[in-house]
């Protein structure tokens, strides 16, 4: 499998697992945000999730990549940077990353419900 296909693989199962355990949310892959294709994004929170993989960029792509970051930023986003070796090694533990960023509904007590 080259560096595109585990790239793709790990996105699918984030994604899959991210719809399971907040189905409410409005998730969506590969969403187009200003021209920018985000890998994961749940609007209702601000939030997009940019998969990497652990290889190199060279100068150009790397330049690229932080000016998708310093736009998406500039607009209010919170980018979350996971790469794909975290997402196969212990899918669990980046969703409970993602999670300390969503917005939680309240009770009228304000405590959370989840």
């Amino acid at each position: 499998m080259n560096n595109e296909q585990k790239k793709e693989s790990a996105k699918f199962k984030l994604y899959e697992e991210l719809v399971k355990v907040y189905p409410d949310k409005n998730i969506e892959a590969n969403h187009i945000l200003n021209s920018f294709t985000i890998d994961i994004f749940i609007p209702t929170d601000k939030i997009i999730i940019n998969i990497d993989n652990p290889i190199t960029y060279t100068k150009d792509e790397f330049e690229l990549e932080m000016e998708k970051l310093k736009y998406l930023e500039s607009k209010g986003y919170n980018v979350l940077r996971v790469e794909t070796t975290e997402i196969q090694n212990n899918v669990r533990e980046v969703i409970n990353e993602i999670s300390l960023n969503l917005k939680h509904e309240k009770h009228s007590n304000g405590k959370p419900l989840s």
